[in-house]
């Protein structure tokens, strides 16, 4: 009596979620009831055992198809099994369509790669927080010009090239109100630490002067 009137809820049930669709709504968040729970672990461990015994015919399917094999091949009775052209075909194909599909995934990855280089370029280029590229000034002392040249004048036209590199600045790239706080902050932050050590730089040239050497020191 128990099963049937569980079962007369069950079809109440069924009726009322067909004939309302908010009850359908509700009953679908509701917890499963004790018999459909136990039917449905029920069901998951029939399909997990199908699932094994499945598996375990496959195997003992082609180990049979392997024994068969061997056995023909021993007594001299099997025929020989060739690929047929239509089986080499159905293969050349199959390889085939396999290396387009791999090469079209390739080349969807490059360009997304290269849409990604790009951008990472250009987010550089743009960035006030990489230094810009500059050409580097080398002085060349000939000794006719090293002769003549006195160490208080070379002194003050290195000191003077250390001034004038520290006094220009980076042209900016991206207007001040596209920047956050904390940004401005880093920016301020690092300007200071390039103009410190400019200033170190201008200081201790000034205090010890500038060294030249001949070539064949140099060398």
């Amino acid at each position: 009596m128990s099963r049937l009137r569980s079962k007369q809820d069950d079809l109440r049930k069924i009726i009322m979620v067909k004939a309302d669709p908010e009850q359908a709504d509700l009953s679908r968040t509701l917890p499963l009831s004790t018999e459909q729970a136990s039917q449905q672990n029920e069901l998951r461990r029939e399909y997990a055992n199908f699932t094994k015994l499945l598996a375990e015919a496959e195997e003992a399917l082609t180990i049979l198809k392997t024994r068969i094999a061997a056995a023909s091949s021993a007594s001299g009775k099997g025929k020989s099994n060739m690929p047929t052209v239509e089986a080499v075909l159905r293969t050349i194909s199959k390889m085939t369509s396999m290396v387009e599909k791999r090469s079209g995934d390739i080349d969807v990855l490059e360009n997304q790669m290269r849409k990604l280089r790009f951008s990472s370029v250009n987010s550089r280029e743009g960035s006030p927080m990489v230094t810009p590229q500059r050409n580097s000034r080398s002085v060349m002392f000939s000794p006719e010009r090293s002769a003549l040249a006195s160490p208080g004048t070379l002194r003050n036209s290195f000191v003077s090239s250390v001034a004038s590199y520290g006094g220009r600045g980076t042209p900016p790239r991206k207007k001040l109100s596209g920047f956050s706080q904390e940004e401005k902050s880093d920016l301020m932050a690092k300007r200071a630490r390039r103009q410190a050590v400019l200033n170190k730089l201008k200081g201790n040239v000034e205090r010890t002067g500038v060294s030249v050497w001949a070539f064949e020191d140099m060398e």
